[in-house]
């Protein structure tokens, strides 16, 4: 049996991970004082510092590695996580169900509660190529299987084998050790896309998701090119105020 206590790690504990038990000591106290009646002394728990997660991959990367992932249905699901930045575990698991169709064209992707992570209806719009991807899935769809992602009416399986020689292709590292690409970098990718096209973060985590800002902001990962136009603007402004 795989150990899974903290003290068996490999590696060091993120500080997204810190938080998260700092959290649910601060919700056992709260229900201990409130529901207990339990007298107990006023704590104070620290906050740790969260890195942003993953590793961008650019559209021409994408792209890249896109082109190598010759499967119909195993590209579809890819190129959606792209897209949507879906958790890929819900992604994998929609239904024919979760595709509201108006005008015989899909319009969103609709989970119910029960099939998000954070337990709240999650519905995102589809536009422009995401539209034509879900379209042709649902075209495809088989009867009987009940899932948009199949392959002759069976579930998408594990990607890893097809996505590790995709990126080989593309001339990229695959895997988290060495900083390699993963297939749950999309999700992060996505996000950095939406928050460089200036896409408010409420927005968002409307898209993705998410339930709270902190974790949205761990999936951000700012470019240096955004940094440095921020930059340019600034002294842009600064230089305009001068020569006024």
């Amino acid at each position: 049996m795989a150990r899974t206590d903290l003290a068996h790690r490999n590696q060091p504990v993120s500080g997204a991970t810190c938080n998260r038990l700092m959290a649910t000591l601060r919700r056992a106290r709260t229900l201990a004082v409130d529901k207990l009646g339990i007298e107990l002394p006023r704590l104070s728990f620290p906050h740790f510092a969260e890195e942003p997660a993953g590793r961008y991959v650019s559209p021409e990367e994408f792209q890249a590695i896109l082109k190598h992932i010759a499967q119909p249905t195993k590209r579809a699901f890819v190129e959606l996580l792209y897209l949507l930045g879906i958790r890929p575990g819900q992604l994998k698991k929609t239904e024919i169900s979760n595709v509201r169709i108006e005008n015989k064209k899909p319009v969103a992707l609709v989970y119910r509660p029960s099939q998000v992570k954070q337990r709240t209806l999650h519905e995102v719009p589809l536009v422009g190529r995401a539209q034509d991807v879900v379209h042709e899935l649902w075209r495809n769809r088989a009867l009987g299987s009940g899932l948009l992602f199949h392959i002759n009416g069976k579930p998408l399986r594990e990607l890893k084998s097809e996505w590790r020689r995709a990126c080989e292709a593309a001339g990229l590292t695959a895997g988290r050790k060495g900083g390699g690409v993963v297939l749950h970098n999309l999700r992060h990718s996505c996000l950095t896309n939406l928050a460089e096209a200036g896409v408010p973060d409420t927005t968002a985590r409307a898209i993705s998701g998410h339930k709270t800002d902190s974790a949205h902001r761990r999936y951000v990962i700012t470019q240096n090119s955004t940094k440095a136009a921020a930059l340019e603007r600034m002294t842009e402004a600064i230089q305009r105020a001068r020569n006024a």
